[in-house]
């Protein structure tokens, strides 16, 4: 049998983004919340994969990947922020405010469990939002071709998180 994350990760190229030149500042503002939201999501999927680790090793194993791939995410964005000439420091006070607010439960029962794969699907939803927004708020290619591909990678990521509940 495959191993249940043989089909986590899409096999496309992400794109380069050395060459973003959008610096407007709602471009910018919306590209590091973006970014806040993704490393609250690698810690998120990481806290999923170990709770879940012995009462649903499946699950863990997908949450896993998924939180590998936030992780991609993460570093992209933070590259853009780079590019355009952002320090993509997190300050505790941003990760305050961007808090997913999850409620950590300290049994792993299916009922939690359809909470938090319910929860992560509803995130990624709005990650897609929040892509399409700022795809639509600017003209800079190198900022439409990664919101496209990582939109992808959200798609994806909740065609698997269906599959599990």
């Amino acid at each position: 049998m495959d191993k249940p994350t043989n089909n986590c990760f899409l096999n496309l190229h992400y794109p380069q983004v050395s060459n973003a030149s959008d610096k407007r500042k709602n471009i910018i503002e919306s590209i590091y919340r973006i970014y806040i939201n993704k490393f609250v999501s690698v810690s998120e999927y990481i806290y999923q994969n170990l709770m879940f680790s012995t009462t649903h090793p499946i699950v863990s194993d997908i949450v896993e990947c998924i939180s590998i791939t936030e992780l991609k995410h993460f570093k992209l964005l933070g590259k853009l922020l780079t590019s355009l000439g952002i320090d993509p420091r997190i300050r505790y006070t941003d990760l305050n405010r961007k808090s997913r607010d999850f409620e950590h439960a300290s049994r792993t029962n299916d009922s939690e469990l359809k909470n938090f794969l319910f929860s992560d699907i509803y995130f990624a939803k709005n990650f897609i939002q929040e892509l399409n927004l700022l795809s639509r708020s600017t003209n800079d290619t190198v900022i439409k071709a990664l919101t496209s591909r990582l939109i992808l990678d959200e798609q994806h990521k909740i065609e698997l998180l269906e599959e599990l509940i």
